[in-house]
């Protein structure tokens, strides 16, 4: 499914301001009838709506959230709108997709799939409290590829793909853009995984109506020494505070003497004044942090843009079986 917009990944938000009502009416471009049942919703987060009969929908958002408005149905293209744009959107032309997924023929996939699935979860699903209570329940719409001359793993879907996280008491659909993961061969001869990489956008929904306390903790554990929870600690100079240390290779140093932070009207900016910057969380966790330019945090802890900070270790091992949508401390904090 071919993208209609440039995209921003994995934005959240965390606190409550004003709101507002977005709009709008969907129609196929090719001969403009009413498009029902497509799916409206806010970047990683869980608030949605579905098209009418009509294609007409109305979503509340948060005025702060900074996270665009995806627009997806089977058979078209998805559109994905920037928070900047958004308001009383008016007539929206979809335009019909082609199976649009790039079919190349990989005669050298030496791999089964079993094993290339297997591949996938790992670096898809990622280390969860329980990873039996992570399942996904469209597996047979991944469409994998490995090629065994460039030592490449390939997944992509024409679907959103559907997983039930009983861990953290979400269904999460998400729809997948690219997927690598890219192998070496070890001294011993062994494909090993040296990096992964995947990008696409994500809603989530509650199982149950009414969470529990399990669940609630198991959230909890997993926000805390995320990327989320150190980048607001860090705008809000509370890294003692919640259990944060800061080296600099093997040193350790003054927790702030590696960023230069400047409150500015775009949010929080930083810049980070040094190279091997190490993070240590509760004196557990290790995780290396780069960036390629300076970035900003917003007031509810989102960075921007997004693919200049670059994570390693324990925080960068979190996948999406660890994801928690913007709205988690929003609604249950």
């Amino acid at each position: 499914m071919k993208v209609a917009s440039c995209i921003v990944f994995f934005l959240f938000a965390i606190t409550i301001h004003a709101q507002d009502v977005i709009t709008g009416t969907l129609l196929a471009r090719q001969d403009s009838l009413a498009i029902e049942n497509a799916s409206v919703y806010f970047n990683n987060t869980t608030i949605g709506a579905i098209s009418n009969a009509q294609g007409d929908f109305k979503i509340t958002r948060d005025n702060a959230i900074q996270t665009e408005l995806i627009i997806s149905v089977l058979g078209f293209e998805t559109l994905i709108i920037p928070h900047n744009q958004l308001g009383s959107l008016g007539t929206l032309y979809l335009k019909e997709s082609i199976d649009s997924l790039d079919e190349v023929i990989l005669d050298d996939d030496t791999w089964s799939r079993e094993r290339k699935m297997r591949a996938f979860k790992k670096h898809f699903i990622g280390p969860v409290l329980n990873t039996k209570g992570v399942k996904i329940l469209n597996e047979k719409d991944i469409r994998l590829r490995y090629s065994a001359t460039n030592g490449m793993l390939y997944a992509d879907s024409n679907v959103p793909i559907r997983i039930r996280n009983k861990n953290l008491g979400y269904l999460v659909s998400y729809d997948l853009m690219d997927f690598e993961v890219t192998y070496e061969k070890s001294l011993n001869g062994f494909n090993m995984a040296r990096k992964s990489f995947f990008v696409g956008t994500v809603f989530f929904e509650n199982i149950k109506e009414k969470t529990s306390r399990k669940i609630l903790k198991n959230r909890t554990a997993e926000y805390k020494g995320s990327l989320l929870h150190f980048l607001r600690a860090l705008r809000d100079h509370k890294l003692v505070e919640e259990k944060y240390r800061v080296f600099l290779g093997k040193y350790e140093t003054a927790p702030y003497a590696p960023f230069k932070i400047i409150a500015t009207d775009k949010g929080h900016e930083v810049t980070l004044l040094e190279e091997d910057i190490q993070i240590l969380y509760n004196q557990d966790e290790q995780s290396k942090l780069e960036a390629t330019a300076s970035f900003f945090i917003d007031s509810f802890g989102n960075h921007s843009p997004v693919d200049v900070l670059y994570t390693g270790g324990a925080m960068a091992a979190r996948k999406v079986g660890a994801m928690l949508p913007l709205t988690f401390e929003l609604a249950e904090e």
